[in-house]
């Protein structure tokens, strides 16, 4: 029995002595040491393509890195139609015009985005660019000179004359041109007088402006 003990102790002696020597990890922690330096740069993605045999600038590698082109796309569902602007404006009473007066029109027969002022001599337009104008007058009688009639943009005339007016009879004309944003137009009677009188359908003269799409 005795023996027994003697072993035991002789064999675990060794083991309970390195426990006690192991350090205990329930030790509170100690203080926070020092900051160290901050390390070098790391090589840039430029530098390591370079490394690795690319040859040329900067520039050159940032465009190497552009893929082509990918397929187009689908076409897309189409969008809503732009709202036309239309007016039709008219006089139906026959009317002496002197050299310098400005056309009116009484009478409203459509309106859409164009207004008229409410002298009924000038006419403001939407957005559009291009705008097209129709317009027709029935001359009873030339009283003076060989009249004309310009069409009036902000107030300034166009390069061309609008409409001769030499000779009794109905007189029409169709015309595209562009367009400031909100540009206000008038008719203007120049180089001479004239009497207007009703036609067949009873109106003197009208105008109708419609939007042209460009």
């Amino acid at each position: 029995m005795l023996r027994n003990v003697i072993a035991f102790i002789i064999l675990f002696l060794p083991l309970y002595r390195a426990f006690l020597q192991f350090p205990n990890i329930n030790a509170p922690t100690g203080p926070t040491g020092t900051k160290g330096d901050s390390g070098a740069d790391g090589r840039s993605a430029y530098e390591v393509a370079v490394e690795n045999g690319f040859e040329g600038s900067k520039e050159e590698w940032l465009e190497s890195l552009i893929g082509p082109a990918g397929p187009t796309g689908p076409t897309g569902a189409t969008g809503p139609l732009p709202v036309m602007e239309f007016a039709t404006f008219f006089h139906n009473i026959s009317k002496k015009y002197v050299a310098g007066d400005l056309l009116t029109f009484d009478s409203t027969l459509s309106q859409n985005g164009i207004s008229i002022n409410s002298a009924r001599t000038q006419i403001t337009l939407g957005n559009y660019r291009y705008y097209r104008f129709s317009y027709g007058i029935n001359v009873l009688n030339i009283d003076s000179g060989k009249p004309q009639l310009q069409l009036l943009i902000n107030g300034n005339p166009l390069s061309m004359t609008f409409m001769q007016l030499y000779e009794p009879g109905n007189h029409m004309l169709d015309l595209i041109s562009p367009v400031p944003p909100n540009a206000v137009i008038s008719f203007r009677i120049i180089n001479g007088d004239l009497t207007l009188a009703e036609d067949c359908s009873g109106i003197t003269e009208y105008i109708t402006i419609t939007t042209i799409q460009q």
